[in-house]
């Protein structure tokens, strides 16, 4: 084994991939910085691994993502698989900027499992539940994170009618105690008292105590 000549051919090839990335990354933050949501959501990424090609999954993600909020349904899918890719390869700096990130991510995951229907919606449900727990594990304390963790909690009940009633009630006694801990983020507010009253009306419907 000659350590000494490590496949030079290969070596250029990876640096030139990784420049290429870089240098498409600063044309996608320009078309992101003009609003270009269309052409961003609509181009094929061949990257798969680094920082940059992280970034520009994030970037294609958020795009998709506009495009959905703004009418385009078909795109919630796009928004929930790239950002899922672009926070496996780039982890986005402390602070507002990475709770933002997985909060988009969670979105587009809870988006995409309500357009879905059986199977299909149990699986997006079970990536919201994942989604949900790294977003606790990157951002500590984070609101959205307790946020989206119950709103997976509770479709899960709701999904599961073969599950015994009391393991039902149980999982929604334990969804309702952390809800009522009140909410330190303003964007959040809203949603987790629906997302209350939500929870109650299931344990009503189901009869829990």
């Amino acid at each position: 084994m000659n350590l000494r000549n490590p496949f030079p051919t290969a070596l250029v090839a990876l640096a030139l991939v990784a420049c290429g990335t870089v240098s498409e990354l600063e044309h996608d933050k320009q078309a992101a910085s003009r609003g270009d949501a269309r052409t961003l959501a609509d181009q094929s990424l061949d990257c798969s691994e680094g920082a940059a090609c992280g970034q520009r999954h994030l970037l294609k993600g958020d795009a998709c993502l506009h495009l959905a909020e703004t009418g385009d349904a078909s795109r919630w899918r796009c928004a929930a698989d790239e950002l899922e890719t672009g926070l496996s390869l780039s982890e986005p700096p402390p602070g507002g900027e990475r709770a933002r990130w997985y909060a988009n991510a969670c979105e587009a995951l809870r988006q995409l499992r309500d357009s879905e229907r059986g199977a299909e919606a149990r699986a997006a449900n079970t990536r919201l539940g994942s989604c949900a727990e790294r977003f606790a594990a990157r951002v500590p304390g984070s609101v959205g994170a307790r946020y989206y963790a119950a709103n997976a909690g509770l479709a899960e009940v709701q999904m599961s009618r073969e599950l015994p009633k009391e393991t039902r009630c149980r999982t929604l006694a334990r969804l309702a105690a952390g809800l009522d801990t009140g909410s330190g983020d303003p964007a959040f507010a809203g949603p987790l008292r629906q997302l209350a009253i939500d929870v109650a009306g299931t344990r009503s419907a189901l009869g829990c105590a």
